[in-house]
């Protein structure tokens, strides 16, 4: 079983990389979270080589179901806030934030939904009281299943990034990858045609199309995935396409596996191999409970122009239920 690759920074990296951050916070760059999306490429040139390196390989050789950086700088900490807050967008960027942009831009363009977080570049997942059984980010009481992220969309990210803020109740953030397991011959054609309905998490405020896709796509013989186990079905009834999914479902499952992230790690998923989930947990809501940054990244930013008003803008619109 493939686990993620970890990129430990030695302390000359880190230096390296405290002082790039501190830079740009000193800068005249506008560090609201748009404006500096599309301009972190720039600044990620100066990113340690082993670190560029580290993404590149991850990118390219699709090897890895998920990359981790540990030992990053550690900044200053906040309360775990108890919501999700509306106008993120209009704030400035924290050291933390701006770091976890200049990682993503060395996979591809951070972009973010109008229909999830209120349109927030950055979103957070963090508990909400009130949500502990709902199969969202915010829930903690129930096993958030296996899914790839925005699998109903056809412009969903290539990859996603977590950065870890805080995690003392060693919550799991959960992994399956797809070159873990062998798929059967005569199920990959099942697999792949448009005989499955892929539904948006709750948290998507979208109007659901109820269209039929693979759940395989790409290679036939090194496939990409998008599934959501929270809320897959198949959309015939015939007992060949829903013996291939049970059997897809029940292999992800017994190669799923647990990776605990830590104060200032950064994972970035590759969205198109590896699902991933979040196990239960206690949630705390006393300011120190488990808070992650979320960002979705785009290797091809320009799939999803006629979504965006403009050439520049990082907000894929949706029709909001």
């Amino acid at each position: 079983m493939k686990e993620p690759n970890i990129l430990v920074l030695a302390d000359t990296e880190r230096d390296i990389i405290l002082d790039l951050v501190e830079t740009i916070q000193k800068s005249n760059e506008s560090l609201l979270p748009l404006d500096f999306a599309v301009r972190a490429a720039l600044y990620a040139g100066s990113l340690p080589f082993p670190v560029r390196e580290f993404f590149a390989e991850f990118r390219t050789s699709e090897k890895d179901p998920a990359i981790i950086v540990r030992g990053n700088p550690q900044f200053e900490e906040k309360p775990t806030p108890p919501q999700i807050l509306p106008d993120l967008n209009s704030e400035r960027l924290s050291a933390d934030e701006i770091l976890h942009l200049l990682y993503g831009s060395l996979l591809g363009d951070a972009f973010t939904w109008r229909t999830i977080q209120f349109g927030n570049l950055i979103n957070n997942v963090l508990p909400i009281k009130g949500n502990e059984a709902l199969p969202i980010s915010s829930g903690s009481k129930n096993l958030f299943d296996l899914h790839t992220e925005d699998a109903f969309h056809e412009n969903a990210g290539e990859y996603f990034g977590l950065y870890c803020l805080r995690n003392d109740e060693r919550a799991s953030t959960i992994l399956s990858f797809i070159d873990d397991i062998d798929i059967a011959a005569e199920h990959l054609p099942l697999l792949f045609s448009p005989s499955f309905r892929i539904a948006p998490n709750i948290a998507h405020s979208v109007v659901e199309e109820k269209v039929l896709q693979g759940i395989l796509f790409g290679s036939k013989s090194q496939p990409y995935i998008k599934a959501n186990l929270n809320y897959l079905e198949g959309g015939t009834t015939d007992h060949e396409h829903a013996d291939a999914l049970a059997a897809l479902v029940w292999q992800l499952n017994e190669v799923k596996q647990d990776v605990i992230l830590e104060r200032g790690d950064a994972l970035y998923i590759d969205n198109y191999r590896t699902l991933h989930g979040r196990a239960p947990y206690e949630a705390k809501y006393d300011g120190t409970g488990r808070w992650l940054k979320r960002i979705y990244i785009s290797g091809s930013i320009r799939r999803s122009r006629k979504l965006r008003a403009e050439a520049r803008s990082r907000i894929v619109e949706g029709e909001e239920a």
